[in-house]
């Protein structure tokens, strides 16, 4: 081979450098060198938890201090926005991938850190806590979402069970206290005092009609084919949904608070003390008050029997029904608020303290206690779960039955 000259060589060598410097011009190049930018982000976090999961991004930087560096993240999707150093995943339950990446001032950025994680749901004994809005009153299960009175704030929340997270806060402009789903829409009272059902479409998430009630209307529920109105006045007002109005109003004579419809019939308390039993059919009464004691505030109905929960009583009685007489009185621990038959269990609200207790239908012996937020209240039962309103935390509980 003819020998090449020395100036030749070294030509030869600088064109092949400058080349290798414009393709990766030409590729779009964005990094800057390793050792000038920052490093990728360290991702710490379960690999494994139900939603709402929680990540913390931390990176370095020669010269820079960590607090003045920035992330870019996403899930499940390359394209990255501005993240916070910690942040909060709502997502379906599967396997999910995580991307995460550091910026520096100047605005260089790092590779990119992967992760795989997986959602699942919330397991035994585990709550799982979603924000809502301010004073949380009572929940009700239907299309696929949890829906949440929020009286302080006169608002009412949706609740996607599938990621955990409020995905409506809508302002209706009076205060919502009991809250229902039947025949394909939301039904609540508002204001305790403004005499009014409001009836919202889950399809718009608008309110479709106000329905005069008149008197002071708390708690609320559907079944056989109504909605049943507890009035404070002394009433049970029954509303039929295709109408659109009251249909039958009856006279208890006493502040009527919480109601529930189960075996036939509608169960409604009073402030105090008392349960009552009415006809699903007719609206009738069926015999006379039943004497719980203190401010009955919830009663749920099982398949053999009816449950009421005095706050200040600090009991959970079981009723007879075919008799209507108390067979049982339970002590729960604490002020009880709200009470649930779930999956052959009865769940108790316990509004002086952060706790929910399961307890044996039959018995009423403590099986279970979980801890969830400050004073809570109503349930309700959907998606596999039960559910909370915790009054004082502007939250709401899930957790396993």
């Amino acid at each position: 081979m003819p020998r090449v000259p020395t100036n030749v060589r070294t030509m030869r060598l600088t064109l092949v450098a400058t080349g290798f410097a414009l393709a990766g011009l030409a590729a779009g190049t964005s990094l800057a060198p390793a050792s000038d930018r920052p490093a990728p982000p360290r991702i710490s976090g379960p690999r494994t938890a139900s939603s709402p999961a929680v990540y913390r991004f931390s990176a370095h930087e020669r010269g820079i201090s960590p607090t003045r560096l920035r992330y870019r993240c996403a899930v499940d999707s390359q394209k990255l926005h501005s993240c916070k150093r910690v942040i909060r995943i709502h997502a379906r339950p599967g396997r999910h991938t995580l991307r995460a990446q550091t910026v520096d001032p100047r605005g260089r950025r790092s590779a990119v850190t992967r992760i795989k994680i997986t959602i699942r749901l919330p397991a035994p004994g585990e709550v799982t806590t979603i924000p809502v809005g301010n004073q949380p009153i009572n929940t009700a299960y239907g299309t696929d979402a949890v829906w949440v009175a929020n009286y302080g704030d006169s608002t009412l929340s949706r609740i996607d069970p599938a990621t955990n997270r409020s995905t409506l806060h809508m302002q209706l402009g009076a205060a919502p206290y009991g809250v229902a789903f039947g025949a394909g829409a939301v039904w609540l009272t508002t204001d305790l005092g403004g005499g009014t059902v409001f009836r919202v479409d889950p399809a718009t998430n608008g309110i479709v009609s106000r329905i005069p009630i008149g008197g002071t209307p708390t708690g609320l529920a559907f079944g056989d084919g109504s909605v049943w109105v507890a009035n404070r006045d002394g009433s049970v007002e029954r509303i039929d949904p295709a109408a659109g109005a009251v249909v039958a109003r009856t006279v208890l004579g006493r502040p009527a608070i919480a109601v529930a419809v189960g075996l036939g019939s509608v169960w409604v308390t009073t402030e105090d003390g008392a349960v009552f039993q009415l006809s699903s059919s007719t609206a009738a009464l069926v015999g006379g008050a039943i004497e719980v004691g203190g401010d009955v505030d919830e009663v749920t109905v099982g398949p053999d029997a009816v449950w009421a929960a005095s706050l200040t009583g600090r009991t959970v009685a079981r009723i007879e029904p075919s008799t209507q007489r108390i067979v049982g009185r339970f002590s729960p621990g604490g002020q009880a608020s709200g009470v649930i038959y779930a999956d052959g269990a009865l769940w108790v609200s316990l509004y002086d303290s952060k706790r929910v207790r399961k307890l044996d239908p039959q018995s009423g012996q403590v099986v279970k206690t979980l801890t969830v937020g400050f004073q809570p209240r109503g349930f309700t039962t959907g998606a596999g779960s039960v559910w909370v309103s915790n009054q004082g935390s502007g939250t709401v509980g899930r957790f396993a039955p």
